[in-house]
């Protein structure tokens, strides 16, 4: 900043009064196309633009208006309503697969045509998130939950009434499309009003809900589809009664959360209220170099598949996980199956063996708390790699619960075996393996790997992730009939054999693998350069600095 305009600035603050949490920028270049710092490098300006001191705006210190300051009773109640929503849209999954008996029998159509809902469905959580991530993200969490909230409610009208198979799985789709929200978000939620330290309990709960969502659902929904009078048709009258009580909650309890888009509305505020008359355009941070909606919408869908096809830890990861998700979809998809056919239960009490999954989420989010205490002991010593000692577990546990599952999957065996299976999958996946082991310990070495890009890079495994995981979900019945139950998942415990090695992998070639990667490599030295300039070695944070330094590699 050049003398007159610091001088020009001193004069300016000793005579206008700023409103709490607004304090004097640099100039920068204003025009309908955004906002910029002018350098020297700036080219002059054109008429559209225009050249002036901005202020910026902030939040006070203890603000109310910021989330993290946000009353207990409010953060209560907004988390109850998130997590609420992301239970329900997994409560879905198994909901229809259990009333599958009754739309075949009603519509008249295959297992494969049934199916496939359930396919369409995750296929529309996979779609979701690429194209409402960058919407949130320039309007705010609340409006997209809220909307998603109000259409997913309204899609169950569309499946009660459904006369034929093409609006059963169109309307599906959609509600993946719009109830992939719930999943998508809440993290957010999480991060946007709790402290690092504050987060292992909500999210412990997030990560509960959607594992004990399916079973609760299935439960539950068993009942109503053995009912005749009933059926796959009051399966969904029943959960749009849920979801129209719930809508109006969500509507007047949910309240904007992404702090961004909070102090962006307070300077929106400001500008109209006092214009230039302070001396400066009131402009938020986060409008600096902001990209418009359209090109933030092409970049959000484009970058996840550039990483996914031309970087092999994304890849390899996205495989990884995507075996978990299939994994998954045979457990909810086979149950009925194995129970009803095998062992000639009613569906009542076939609902029942879904508990197994929510007994196997609850041991296995008990891992939980193991793991974060090994890694507190050993993050000195190991590094980043310390959080993969329960990935090694996890990932051993998941492949003998597919073992246990399909040697017992037979009519003479005990109902306990496949139950058995079932929670062992769910414990190896509860503990930081389905949701968490396998994919955010994926996410945590994918954001190791790709700093500020990892949000694209965890976006492409994602994406791969559910569209595989869930499209086994269509053959589930017929690999079941030509293999039989028992071979299907020997087989797939096969497969998770062979995976298991893949954390013992990553925890002792993870630096070489990471310096390996070419994008990965590049952002590595990247860091590494801007910490030498921000941090010189030899001053009195030197140790921090090398700490930061050996975390980035």
């Amino acid at each position: 900043m050049s003398t007159d305009e610091s001088r020009h600035q001193q004069l300016t603050t000793n005579v206008i009064r700023l409103p709490p949490g607004c304090t004097f920028g640099p100039k920068h270049r204003i025009s309908p196309h955004g906002i910029t710092l002018i350098i020297p490098s700036t080219k002059a300006r054109t008429e559209d633009e225009e050249d002036l001191p901005v202020i910026w705006v902030d939040f006070t210190p203890g603000s109310p208006n910021d989330p993290f300051h946000f009353s207990s009773t409010r953060k209560l109640v907004i988390m109850s309503l998130v997590l609420f929503f992301a239970f329900i849209t997994t409560w879905e999954m198994s909901s229809y697969s259990i009333s599958g008996n009754s739309l075949r029998s009603d519509l008249r159509v295959s297992q494969v045509q049934t199916a496939l809902g359930l396919s369409l469905y995750g296929w529309g959580f996979a779609v979701g998130p690429l194209v409402l991530a960058p919407i949130t993200e320039e309007y705010g969490r609340y409006l997209v939950m809220i909307i998603s909230v109000v259409c997913y409610t309204l899609l169950h009208i569309m499946l009660a009434l459904a006369s034929n198979i093409e609006t059963v799985q169109a309307g599906r789709f959609l509600m993946g499309l719009t109830g992939c929200i719930g999943p998508t978000l809440t993290p957010g939620f999480i991060a946007d009003m709790y402290s690092p330290k504050e987060r292992a309990l909500p999210m412990a709960l997030f990560t509960f809900v959607l594992l004990a969502g399916p079973a609760i659902g299935a439960t539950t929904m068993g009942f109503v589809e053995a009912n005749e009078s009933l059926g796959w048709r009051w399966v969904n009258w029943i959960q749009l009664i849920i979801m129209g009580a719930f809508t109006p909650l969500a509507i007047f309890g949910l309240r904007e959360t992404r702090s961004l888009v909070i102090v962006e509305r307070l300077a929106a505020n400001f500008r109209y209220e006092r214009q230039l008359q302070d001396g400066g355009r009131y402009t938020a941070r986060s409008e600096v170099e902001k990209l418009p909606l359209g090109r933030a919408l092409q970049r959000s869908v484009s970058r996840p598949f550039l990483f996914l096809v031309m970087e092999p830890i994304v890849t390899f990861f996205a495989l990884w996980t995507a075996i978990v998700w299939g994994v998954y979809f045979i457990v909810i998809a086979g149950l009925p199956f194995v129970f009803s056919e095998l062992h000639g239960w009613s569906i009542q009490i076939t609902g029942l063996a879904y508990l197994a999954v929510a007994a196997g989420s609850g041991i296995g989010l008990l891992g939980n708390f193991v793991q974060d205490s090994i890694y507190r002991r050993r993050v000195q010593k190991d590094g980043t790699e310390a959080g993969l000692w329960g990935s090694m577990v996890a990932g051993v546990l998941f492949a003998i619960g597919c073992f246990v599952f399909g040697a017992s999957s037979t009519p003479e065996a005990s109902w306990f075996g496949p139950c058995a299976g079932t929670a062992l999958v769910l414990v190896s996946s509860a503990r930081r393996t389905f949701w968490v082991t396998l994919i955010l310990v994926s996410h945590f070495s994918l954001a190791n790997c790709y700093g500020a890009f990892a949000s694209s890079a965890i976006a492409g495994m994602s994406f791969m992730r559910i569209m595989v995981g869930s499209s086994f979900a269509i053959f589930t019945d017929s690999m079941f009939n030509n293999l039989t139950v028992r071979y299907s998942l020997i087989m797939m415990g096969g497969i998770a054999l062979i995976l298991a090695p893949i954390p013992f992998v990553f925890f002792f070639k993870g630096p070489w693998i990471r310096e390996h990667s070419p994008i990965s490599k590049k952002l590595i030295e990247e860091e590494t350069r801007r910490l030498d300039e921000i941090l010189p070695v030899g001053n009195d944070i030197g140790g921090k600095e090398e700490s930061v330094r050996q975390s980035a590699v």
